[in-house]
C-alpha cells in the first residue's frame, strides 16, 4: 500500500512542479468565453470553454481545452487569463486554479492519505496528535 501511496505523491509533485515552472516561463495573456461546448457523457452532462484571445503577434485566435467538467467554473463572455508559450505561439492552459492545480494537490493529498492510514495504529495517534497541536 506504501508504494502505490508514493506512487500518487511522485504523480501529485510531478503535476505541480510542472504547472509551477509553466507559470514562470509563460506568459499571462486575457482572453473571453465566447462559447460554453457542451456534452452528453456517461457522467452527466459536462461543458468546456471556447476562449477567444489575441495572440502576441496580433492574430485573433481561440482555444479549447481538452478537458470537460462538470460544474463549469467559466460563464459566457467572462475574462480569463491564460498561460501563453511566445516561443511555440500557443497556448498552454487556463490560467485559473481548477485547471492548474487542483489534480496535481488533490494526488497529493490522496498518496499522503493512504501513506498515512498505511502506518501502524500507534504512528497514526502521534502524527494525529501532532496535527492537532500544531
Amino acid at each position: 500500500m506504501k508504494f502505490v501511496a508514493l506512487i500518487f505523491i511522485a504523480v501529485g509533485a510531478i503535476m505541480l512542479i510542472w504547472e509551477i515552472v509553466m507559470a514562470r516561463t509563460c506568459d499571462l495573456i486575457d482572453g473571453t468565453v465566447v462559447e460554453i461546448l457542451r456534452s452528453d457523457s456517461s457522467k452527466g452532462r459536462t461543458a468546456k470553454p471556447e476562449i477567444q484571445y489575441i495572440a502576441k503577434d496580433g492574430t485573433e485566435n481561440y482555444y479549447r481545452p481538452n478537458a470537460y467538467t462538470n460544474p463549469m467554473p467559466f460563464k459566457k463572455m467572462q475574462k480569463v487569463k491564460l498561460l501563453y508559450d511566445s516561443k511555440n505561439n500557443e497556448i498552454v492552459g487556463i490560467g485559473h486554479f481548477l485547471y492548474r492545480f487542483l489534480f496535481g494537490y488533490v494526488f497529493l493529498l490522496l498518496g499522503l492519505s493512504i501513506l498515512l492510514f498505511s502506518l501502524p495504529y500507534e504512528t497514526q495517534i502521534r502524527v494525529f496528535s501532532f496535527i492537532k497541536d500544531f
